[in-house]
This record gives C-alpha cells, structure tokens and sequence, in this order.
C-alpha cells in the first residue's frame, strides 16, 4: 500500500511541475557542437535583396527593373551551355522574347547562401529554386535551378546557371 501511495505522490510532483502552456517538444535543445571554421560572412544584406530582387523582377516580367539588378556589362553562363559577355542591355534584348513568350512565371526560392571568396576578391549569393514556367500557348514547364550570382558594387556582373530537368 505504502509503494502505491509513493508511486502516487511521485506522479503528481512530475505532473504537476510541468509547464502545461509549454510542452518540452517546443523547447529547442542547445547546440554543444562546435565548428572547427567559422564562415566569413560580411556580404550585406542589401547585394542579397539585389539578387532576390531580381528573380521577383523576371517572375512579374519587369525587365527594366531587372535591368537595375546588373552591372553595365555582365558575363553569362546560361544553363543550355550559352556563354555572354558584354554590355548587359543586350544580354537582356537577347532574354526578351523568352519572357515575352511566357503568361506566367512562378519562382519558389527554397534556399539562398552568402559566398564569400575574400582571397579572389568574389562575393556570391548562391539561389536554389523550382521555376514553373506557363507559355501563352497553355505549355508548363517546371524545372529546379541552381544560380551563382557575383555581385560587385551593389550590382550583379558575373552570372551562372545550372538546370535539372523538365517535370
């Protein structure tokens, strides 16, 4: 009878302590990790909100904002093997009619990362996203994408871009 009573009386003390506005699966347990590098990360997050920007500017089709995103000359690696280099307003002349030909564009950023090369003097903002692409003619096309943007003096100059596939 006496083990009842303590087995009784130990539940409610743990029961009772419990912090019932607070259940412990919500407390995030403290990392004990520690890392042997530490990033240098001194990209601002004004070249991140440049980047961003931009793919919201291609997603809505405002190219002369998107305009403001590059520098006067940029150097392209497109996903399909292109390669550009020069003056920006023709690289955007030669993207028009893509855009042109699509109703809608749907970007969903999944991740972003602020790559920092301080011995090559490079700072990039790496982007995964999916891309769902509508054309006026009804066609979609999805497919994930994986950019590097080297920004310099607040503008975009270096540009490359990786593609998986088609769903």
């Amino acid at each position: 009878m006496k083990t009842i009573i303590y087995l009784a009386a130990s539940a409610l003390l743990v029961f009772g302590c419990a912090n019932p506005e607070k259940p412990a699966e919500e407390v995030a347990p403290v990392s004990t990790i520690t890392f042997p590098y530490t990033p240098i990360q001194d990209i601002s997050d004004e070249d991140l909100l440049v980047v961003l920007k931009s793919y919201k500017d291609w997603e809505t089709g405002d190219m002369q904002s998107l305009r403001t995103a590059f520098g006067d000359s940029i150097e392209y690696n497109g996903w399909d093997a292109t390669y550009y280099t020069g003056p920006t307003e023709t690289l955007l002349q030669q993207w028009a009619p893509l855009r042109d030909s699509l109703s809608n564009v749907k970007i969903d950023i999944a991740v972003w990362t602020k790559n920092n090369f301080p011995d090559k003097g490079e700072k990039n903002i790496t982007v995964w996203y999916t891309e769902t692409d509508t054309y006026k003619d009804g066609r979609v096309i999805k497919f994930d994408m994986h950019d590097i943007n080297e920004v310099k003096d607040g503008k975009i100059t270096w540009y490359a871009q990786y593609r998986r596939g088609y769903k």
